[in-house]
């Protein structure tokens, strides 16, 4: 059986040093050292040193005062934003989180209670603001005819005795706000000596803006007689009916 000097040699030196890593650790937690603010908890960002030879980078706690080296370029970035909605006024915000106020979106600079984003330019960055309205659309289609709704219908009627006369008119007028669509009479106590001479649409009496609200008739009388008369109308709320 063969052994490797150099390769016992090296395994016991990784050992060794995961131990004295394992050590360094357990003495700086115990030791009460402050752990690194990566990120910076006062700005949310990390800070790097990219070295000029190579590009290798290693972050460093800028929040303790740690530099770069002459041959490094120091670079920076944010760790990231948080959506916390709505401002309020009583939230307490850390630098990072983003809320919205009247349409426009701001970032925490740095921790805050109260301080409003529009009037906090120290504790609040502006992100986007608010757009104005835009121009008013074109107009749309016109829609469709609504339905009427349901049409109101009356028959009204009037009885009257009618003497002896060559040519009576009569005139039945329908209820206010509503239009006369038919009309007729009923005639009793005479029979083959009256007739209808004409008939149709007219004005009634009252001043109102409906037209044809009333049915009108003339009665052609030969007889020379008395007779009984009862006129109607069919009134409707709409100026026709199909």
């Amino acid at each position: 059986m063969r052994f490797s000097l150099r390769g016992t040699v090296q395994q016991h030196r990784g050992l060794a040093g995961f131990a004295i890593g394992i050590v360094a650790t357990m003495t700086i937690a115990g030791g009460g050292v402050a752990l690194a603010a990566i990120p910076s908890s006062s700005t949310a960002k990390f800070t790097g040193c990219v070295a000029k030879q190579g590009g290798a980078l290693r972050v460093i706690d800028a929040q303790a005062g740690k530099k770069c080296k002459s041959s490094e370029k120091t670079i920076s970035w944010s760790k990231g934003w948080t959506h916390r909605g709505a401002w309020a006024a009583g939230t307490t915000y850390k630098p990072g989180d983003v809320v919205t106020v009247n349409g426009s979106s701001y970032v925490a600079k740095v921790k805050s209670t109260g301080a409003a984003p529009a009037s906090s330019a120290s504790a609040w960055g502006l992100l986007a603001a608010a757009g104005a309205n835009g121009a008013a659309g074109a107009k749309g289609d016109k829609g469709d005819k609504g339905d009427p709704g349901p049409v109101t219908l009356r028959y009204v009627s009037e009885s009257e005795s009618i003497s002896a006369a060559a040519a009576t008119s009569v005139v039945i007028e329908c209820p206010p706000d509503l239009h006369v669509v038919s009309g007729g009479i009923s005639i009793s106590g005479i029979t083959n000596t009256v007739g209808i001479r004409e008939s149709g649409f007219t004005d009634g009496s009252d001043a109102d803006s409906v037209p044809d609200d009333a049915w009108f008739l003339w009665i052609w009388n030969t007889s020379g007689g008395t007779f009984s008369a009862t006129s109607y109308a069919v009134c409707s709320s709409a100026s026709t009916i199909s």
